[in-house]
């Protein structure tokens, strides 16, 4: 972020996926020689009429394993969006701007050094979100700024944290009450993480 104030950068963090359908409602397995019924979903299954419990367990097992590799594919899928990377390679993506400061992200390539040699970003990839920065694609001439002035938030969608840490590349300016990255996890909201750098 820029040295001179990323305005407002929020990351929001929720520890759970939201999938959509309703929860499961336990089997209902009637008297033996009667139909057997499965309501997983809104989907029924009639295994018409069985005479042996055991196989009405199997074909609810099998239910059960269906259901829970469309839980796998929808967590798997969900990431292969790239709806919650931080990495801005094929840009915001799902990220919601609010205000001015990010009308132009994210910017492309080590921006701070075409004006300054030997001040690197160090960013990781070819793009990043720069509040101070204006080069939005590899056409515009390097070293560009848009400054301060322009003020906004940029806030990410919700995502899971897997495993017990999490962290982030950031740089700009520490002036705590304009310029900050919050992380918030339900309704509370971490420490601000501040760096007065344009590098990260």
């Amino acid at each position: 972020m820029g040295a001179h104030g990323w305005t407002y950068f929020v990351v929001l963090v929720v520890l759970f996926v939201s999938l959509s359908g309703k929860r499961i409602r336990k089997p209902k397995i009637m008297s033996e020689g009667k139909p057997v019924v499965v309501n997983m979903y809104n989907n029924a299954c009639s295994l018409g009429r069985i005479k042996k419990i055991e196989t009405a367990l199997t074909q609810i097992k099998k239910k059960l394993e269906s259901l829970d590799n469309k839980i796998t594919s929808l967590v798997s899928s969900s990431g292969s969006r790239k709806a919650c990377t931080f990495d801005f390679e094929s840009g915001i993506l799902a990220w919601k701007k609010n205000g001015s400061a990010f009308n132009n992200q994210p910017t492309y390539g080590d921006n701070p050094t075409a004006r300054n040699k030997g001040q690197r970003a160090n960013q990781q990839g070819d793009w990043w979100i720069g509040g101070y920065e204006d080069r939005r694609s590899k056409s515009v001439t390097a070293g560009q700024t848009q400054g301060d002035t322009p003020k906004g938030t940029l806030t990410s969608p919700y995502f899971k944290i897997i495993g017990g840490q999490i962290s982030f590349l950031i740089g700009g300016g520490c002036d705590i009450k304009t310029v900050r990255a919050e992380l918030i996890v339900g309704k509370k909201v971490r420490p601000p993480m501040l760096k007065n750098t344009f590098r990260f």
